[in-house]
């Protein structure tokens, strides 16, 4: 976790947001206290912002906390809902754009031209297929 560096912008903000808490749960309570909690706040945000110091430390440290957690969970979901449906419906069509089934099974063995040298030698080294093609400036005008 990266340490968390409190300067005057984000104790000030720290205090912004409590006055903020503050009028919020008055809306919700009808609490003129919270009113009264929100006006000190506010003064003392802008005659003193360093008081919520402590408070900023709390509350970045906290953002920081759940911005690891939520960032975990949201692309943990992006990969099951959207990756993973792909994958599988790709593996049960029978796709292998890779050509992973004939990785090292080609019957072609270097050294040997009849079936008798059949698992005795060398299997092609790779399932590339050697592309002899000559470029021109279409092609790099419009590689897709």
């Amino acid at each position: 976790m990266n340490k968390i560096l409190i300067d005057s912008k984000k104790e000030s903000d720290t205090g912004q947001a409590l006055t903020l808490l503050c009028l919020i749960v008055f809306m919700v309570t009808f609490s003129r206290l919270f009113v009264t909690f929100a006006l000190i706040l506010l003064v003392v945000n802008m005659v003193c912002p360093v008081v919520f110091r402590p408070a900023a430390f709390v509350w970045f440290g906290l953002a920081e906390v759940l911005g690891m957690i939520v960032s975990r969970i949201v692309l943990t979901l992006v990969f099951v809902v959207m990756v993973i449906p792909v994958g599988l419906i790709r593996y049960w069509a029978g796709s292998d754009p890779m050509r992973l089934k004939e990785w090292k099974q080609s019957p072609n063995v270097v050294g040997c031209q009849n079936d008798e040298c059949e698992g005795k030698g060398k299997y092609k080294d790779s399932v590339f297929v050697e592309r002899n093609h000559l470029y021109t400036a279409q092609d790099i005008i419009n590689p897709y």
